[in-house]
């Protein structure tokens, strides 16, 4: 799975959404036309005539003028008003992220404090995908419905959510539960997220004229009907009547051109996600299993929800039966993994696996040293199946003390501190002072934490932070702010900021600090010569205190940019600063993913010029990639 060719199709693929919608719209707009006209025909021939005022000669009016070009126009834009303003309603009320689905599904989110075993499991499982593929920790929300399902939604891959039912934390094993997540995982990284929330919005958009139907049916109800009382032609409560239920009957239109649209964008990425899914944990009896168990299940992977008809398609499974299938059969995906495949489905047991089973066949992590060169570059490619069993293995190795703060988001802040705090006694004392200055309150706990987190492998915290991070999900804008006041505070207390300092506070600052998406920049590789030159800089200086080895890095990386050959070059070390690089940083976000991934691979190219990657190198590279939105698991 190439998480870059991938976003850049989904860009693609939204288009491809509009260019439906539009061709909704279109029909409603023609559908609704044809019912005000017939209703216009059916008052100038039957109650214009029962007027005492009304001269009527039907020969002389022959027949009626069914094109009204200022009708039309005034239908096509309230469909258009309507329909539009319906829309971008719903896509702004889930823009918050992937939490604001979940909620208005009536999921639940999993506390990190959880005593029930079947939740800690899934949260585990959330960690470790995350951390494997080097994407952000999702939140993880649970649905009590008794069906086997899940759903992966968010506009980004640092504001994603993945949700379960109930059914699939109780009925699944945890290397199915696994295949499920994976399958999830590869949603957030394919794009399709953001191409689902647009498609809630288009798909609520479409059947919002049956709403409004349904309210003018209401009206008529509680005000009663009849012909009006001075005789003189319809009752307004029968022709609202008659418009509510045209509105309801068009309404399902609209609901037909959703589900169309929902089916047209859905089957072929739920295939693909089967297979990424495979990529991700190299097992496909456990995806194949969840599927299975599906199949054997009296729910199913049904959804019970109001909501359920505008979502179905954010599904690991069909939610709802419907004429248009969202999913491809269960059949053909469970024997597009097991070719031999007898036909027969699971039937759930009371009895299923619920705690952690040992990792099996996994050695014991050892300290990492130096990374070869190769490793990081095809990190950069995203195959997390390789890093999968030893994040496993490192989560669960973690210090008691880590593991506790992991349980809450106090404890998540004071580690969040704790990783910033310096590794030298007098240094990391002044830093505590300045805390206890600042009234911070988790000032002890994060002094506590000092040595347990700097016992913990320099190449592995980066993801320590992101799992601390993850935990933080709760709390508020402002105590988000204040924690990244206070690293500030911590990392310039000494006036020299150092490479992994920089890299824990710029991830931070990404994760912590309110985002929207960036704007979609140049497709021109040259509009970002100065960024990439400032970048590619700063990692070859980060390598070597001499000048000569890092211009023969430098060229090393930009070997991998043909197309910014001879435009490029070395800028002096004193100019290299990390604030220039994070100036750049922003810049570089709303680069084409495409171009993104030569950058990083030729990041990876400059820190290995001299054939390995130390850990500090490292960081710096997974600090470059979260800035541009990118995933880069662990080398």
């Amino acid at each position: 799975m190439d998480f870059f060719a991938a976003q850049d199709r989904a860009r693609g693929q939204t288009r491809l959404l509009v260019a439906y919608f539009i061709l909704g719209v279109a029909g409603l707009i023609v559908a609704l036309y044809a019912v005000v006209m017939a209703g216009l025909v059916i008052d100038q021939q039957h109650f214009q005539p029962q007027r005492a005022d009304y001269n009527y000669d039907a020969a002389a009016m022959g027949a009626p003028n069914l094109w009204r070009p200022d009708i039309f126009a005034w239908v096509g834009l309230g469909t258009l008003g309507v329909v539009g303003v319906a829309c971008m309603t719903k896509i702004a009320e889930l823009r918050s992220g992937g939490g604001a689905v979940a909620l208005s599904l009536g999921g639940a989110p999993v506390s990190r404090d959880t005593t029930d075993i079947a939740e800690r499991r899934f949260l585990n499982i959330v960690e470790e995908m995350a951390l494997a593929s080097g994407v952000p920790v999702p939140e993880a929300y649970v649905l009590e419905q008794e069906g086997i399902n899940a759903f992966a939604a968010g506009f980004r891959p640092e504001n994603a959510a993945v949700t379960v039912t109930r059914g699939a934390l109780r009925n699944l094993s945890r290397d199915e539960l696994q295949g499920v997540i994976g399958h999830e995982f590869s949603h957030v990284l394919n794009g399709d997220m953001r191409l689902n929330v647009e498609l809630i919005g288009a798909v609520f958009g479409l059947v919002v004229i049956t709403v409004i139907g349904r309210e003018l049916l209401f009206v008529v109800g509680r005000s009663g009907g009849g012909r009006s009382s001075n005789g003189k032609g319809a009752d307004p409560r029968l022709v609202l009547l008659f418009l509510g239920l045209a509105l309801i009957v068009l309404g399902w239109l609209g609901v037909l051109f959703g589900r169309l649209i929902q089916a047209a964008v859905s089957r072929q990425r739920e295939a693909l996600a089967d297979a990424s899914s495979v990529q991700f944990t190299r097992n496909p009896e456990g995806l194949a299993g969840a599927l299975k168990k599906i199949g054997g299940l009296p729910e199913g992977s049904q959804v019970k929800h109001a909501h359920v008809e505008e979502t179905a398609h954010l599904f690991f499974a069909p939610a709802l039966h419907t004429l248009f299938a969202t999913h491809p059969p269960l059949e053909q995906r469970i024997r597009a993994l097991e070719p031999n495949w007898d036909g027969k489905f699971i039937e759930v047991g009371d009895a299923e696996e619920t705690a952690d089973a040992p990792a099996r066949g996994i050695a014991p992590a050892g300290r990492p040293g130096p990374v070869r060169a190769e490793s990081l570059v095809l990190a950069a490619s995203v195959a997390a199946a390789a890093g999968l069993a030893g994040v496993r293995n490192w989560r669960e190795n973690l210090p008691p003390a880590v593991q506790q703060a992991l349980a809450s988001p106090a404890g998540c802040r004071a580690l969040v501190l704790a990783l910033t705090l310096d590794e030298g006694e007098a240094a990391r004392q002044a830093q505590v002072q300045q805390l206890r200055v600042s009234r911070e309150p988790a000032a002890e706990a994060a002094a506590q934490l000092a040595e347990a987190v700097h016992a913990t492998d320099a190449g592995r915290r980066l993801p320590l932070l992101e799992l601390a991070l993850a935990g933080l999900a709760g709390t508020s804008v402002a105590e988000r702010a204040t924690l990244l006041a206070r690293m500030r505070e911590l990392v310039w207390l000494d006036h020299v900021v150092m490479l992994h300092e920089f890299a824990l506070l710029r991830v931070a600052e990404y994760r912590l600090k309110p985002r929207q998406a960036p704007v979609v920049g140049s497709s021109d590789p040259r509009a970002y010569a100065r960024d990439v030159a400032a970048v590619l800089s700063a990692l070859a200086y980060a390598g070597t205190e001499d000048d000569a080895p890092a211009a023969a890095a430098f060229q090393h990386g930009l070997a991998g940019l043909p197309e910014l050959a001879g435009g490029v070059a070395l800028i002096p070390r004193a100019e290299a600063t990390l604030e220039r690089v994070s100036v750049a940083c922003g810049r570089l976000e709303g680069a084409p993913f495409s171009f993104k991934k030569q950058l990083l691979e030729a990041g990876a190219q400059v820190v290995a010029e001299d054939g390995v990657v130390q850990p500090a190198e490292a960081e710096l590279l997974r600090a470059l990639a979260a800035s541009l939105g990118c995933p880069l698991p662990p080398g």
